[in-house]
């Protein structure tokens, strides 16, 4: 109850439309990943374009070749679109993540034939473990999303249709768009492991 309490009073504190006009930062966030996330919708903003170059450190460098900057990821895209703050784009792109890694933990979770109850629980669990670590890394909100979405997908692939492999792969990739290829690198391995005890296991 406590570590609810506490998830919920940091949502409302630094909610764009009920709290104050700062954005949570922490870690790497405030030295790495702000910076670019504000090269990155200043240039889309203005121009509509994906930033390739960025002039503003050093001699220039190629900021596409940064994954950690999850330029070419959608939802980057997305958010920059729909408005030119970058404060209300940061918190609306963690709150929908949020959102999702709630929805396919619980999906995830009904597929091992819990109860409901159980699997709301469990996802109560799971969300309550983004609250720091997303602001320190913003890119964590995607990686938590992505690890049920693919795990579901990869055992649906398994247990009903073969194409649900395709859905597995579709999901690593958004996770490789979205900046942090070391996580995908880690998940494609447990993927890959995961098939083959089940292809051991399930001749």
């Amino acid at each position: 109850a406590h570590v609810i309490a506490r998830e919920v009073a940091d949502k409302i504190s630094f909610s764009p439309i009920l709290g104050s006009n700062g954005i949570n930062l922490d870690g790497d966030a405030i030295q790495f990943h702000y910076p670019l996330s504000s090269f990155f919708y200043n240039i889309m903003s203005k121009t509509g374009d994906i930033p390739l170059w960025n002039s503003g450190i050093g001699g220039g460098y190629p900021s596409y070749a940064t994954l950690s900057g999850g330029y070419f990821y959608p939802f980057h895209w997305f958010f920059t679109y729909l408005t030119e703050n970058l404060w209300l784009a940061h918190h609306l792109f963690l709150y929908l993540h949020s959102v999702l890694a709630g929805f396919f933990i619980y999906i995830l979770l009904r597929d091992f034939k819990l109860s409901k109850l159980s699997c709301l629980l469990g996802s109560i669990v799971y969300l309550s473990g983004l609250g720091a670590s997303i602001y320190a890394q913003p890119h964590y909100a995607v990686s938590f999303f992505i690890i049920p979405a693919f795990i579901w997908a990869l055992r649906r692939s398994f247990d009903f249709n073969i194409n649900y492999l395709w859905i597995a792969g579709v999901f690593l990739g958004i996770g490789w768009l979205a900046g942090f290829p070391q996580f995908n690198l880690y998940l494609a391995t447990i993927g890959f492991l995961y098939v083959i005890f089940k292809g051991w296991k399930n001749p």
